[in-house]
């Protein structure tokens, strides 16, 4: 095992160590941060190849690095939620939350990491631990683990401990919480007004309780807490050097949330935003397109004496380290060790039938429709697919319905309904043995599963014409929405396994 003294790197090389930057499938990215000595690449795309495919691509990454890189990638709900085919999806850690059993968690995130770990990822940017608060929070919603801190703490925890306990290093997010939110942190500078106090009792208790499990890594957000500091708290040195490291003791790697999201690039040139973030005491900093001018960003600081070398040598020192501890210098894990993907897709199903929850009731189910009964479909329009978190994916709630009931038409759902579009869902729905309604929208503004008064008096006059009408809500805050929907399904997931689940509650097997 090399020790940090052992590595001689040069000033423009410790800093492409504190970078990280996302990949997006392209492999011009990743050949100039791998000939440049990055410090990771973010693969939240993995070219849609399979397991054995991306690992190859990951050990050429090694082969071709002096110091071999983090990587990283979004595996909230399992390492198949950055749409790498094979790898295995799970509901969302709220869909886990709703079993009520903290060991699935852990199971979770243990087949996460195996999988993960053989193709050669070294860090997860999971579990979330922001406590949502807030029923319309755009941002947390249905990632989070609950709408209070304990429950938050005992999945959470679980999950670091398993992800850590097979080799990837955990990462909870977001610093100091964002459960309150009422915009999307991709979009907009978010001003929470929280008091000291608030944050205490609720958003800091899973990030004291993650530090004392031994969690290696934490994520900044990018709003502001004015209780603390009038800066974004990726900027803040009152947030993460004298909050996060100094009073809640904090000794791991602490990561920017992306530098590149709206709320940053809005107000912030990437050649202010890098330095201020190493100023704050940030160890890795994350960036998208300007990979480039990050790095500019550091040699430009480092020139004019706004950082030092000094500062870099200290988060080296420790990123080196996290790698040896996490086997980034020796080889990937035997082929022998191939993970068992089929155990992993039961455990998917097995959760998803704990899961999804029937939260109202007034037809008999399931429905065991005859051949020539009919039934309908509606769902989102496809301009505005359902994104949980990070990607946008296209659901597959249309085959499992129709799987189970080849007599099944399905019809959009608009976002703004027309009078002609109505009048023709609402003679289809009159004609049909039953209705089943998919209301997960994804907004512009972020909301997931919010309809808006249109879309709710026309689901009002759907229930009048067939009371055999059933909503499935991946967002569960959102039911008070439509409290005269006969039938109502909280799903938290979009993925197979789960619609698998709902379209056998609804029909029957």
């Amino acid at each position: 095992m090399r020790e940090f003294k052992d590595v001689n790197l040069s000033l423009s090389a410790k800093a492409a160590q504190v970078l990280i930057s996302f990949r997006f499938g392209k492999s011009e990215i990743s050949d100039y941060c791998i000939r440049n000595g990055w410090g990771g690449l973010h693969l939240s795309i993995w070219d849609y190849k399979g397991i054995d495919e991306s690992r190859a691509m990951i050990e050429e990454f090694r082969a071709k690095s002096k110091i071999p890189p983090f990587i990283t990638s979004d595996t909230e709900s399992g390492f198949g939620l950055v749409e790498l085919k094979e790898a295995t999806e799970f509901t969302t850690q709220m869909g886990i939350g709703a079993t009520g059993n903290p060991d699935y968690a852990y199971e979770v995130a243990k087949a996460t990491a195996l999988e993960g770990k053989y193709t050669g990822l070294s860090w997860t940017y999971g579990p979330v631990v922001d406590v949502n608060t807030n029923p319309m929070n755009p941002s947390t919603n249905i990632r989070s683990f609950g709408t209070d801190p304990e429950t938050v703490n005992k999945f959470a925890i679980k999950m670091i401990e398993a992800y850590q306990a097979n080799g990837l290093i955990a990462t909870a997010k977001h610093f100091p919480g964002q459960g309150h939110s009422e915009m999307n942190s991709h979009f907009k500078t978010e001003t929470l007004n929280r008091s000291v106090d608030e944050m205490e009792a609720c958003e800091l208790i899973p990030f004291y309780e993650a530090i004392k499990a031994g969690v290696d890594a934490i994520m900044t957000n990018h709003a502001i807490y004015p209780a603390y500091d009038k800066e974004i708290a990726s900027f803040s040195y009152k947030l993460l050097t004298e909050l996060l490291k100094e009073k809640m003791g904090f000794k791991g790697l602490l990561i920017t949330d992306c530098l590149e999201m709206a709320p940053i690039k809005k107000e912030f040139s990437i050649e202010e935003s890098v330095p201020k973030a190493i100023l704050a005491g940030n160890d890795i900093i994350l960036t998208e397109n300007d990979f480039e001018l990050s790095h500019f960003a550091i040699m430009n600081a480092l020139r004019k004496d706004i950082i030092t070398e000094g500062m870099l040598d200290a988060r080296i020192g420790k990123i080196l380290n996290y790698k040896k501890k996490y086997g980034l210098f020796e080889p990937l894990p035997d082929k022998s060790m191939r993970p068992d993907l089929g155990a992993h897709k039961a455990l998917a199903r097995k959760i998803a039938s704990e899961s999804v929850k029937l939260v109202k009731q007034t037809t008999p189910m399931p429905l065991n429709l005859k051949p020539d009964e009919s039934l309908l479909l509606l769902i989102p329009e496809a301009k505005r697919k359902l994104d949980v978190g990070v990607h946008h994916r296209d659901s597959m709630i249309k085959q499992k319905f129709t799987e189970r009931h080849p007599n099944t038409t399905t019809l959009v759902f608009p976002e703004e309904p027309d009078e002609s579009s109505e009048k023709a869902i609402l003679d289809k729905c009159a004609t049909s043995s039953a209705v089943v309604v998919d209301v997960s929208f994804k907004l512009s503004s972020g909301q997931l599963g919010v309809l808006n008064f249109r879309q709710i008096d026309f689901l009002r006059k759907m229930q009048k014409v067939n009371d055999k009408l059933f909503v499935i809500a991946v967002n569960p805050f959102t039911s008070d929405q439509y409290p005269f929907a006969g039938n109502i399904i909280h799903s938290f997931s979009p993925n197979e396994y789960v619609l698998e689940v709902v379209a056998a509650k609804i029909l029957g097997k």
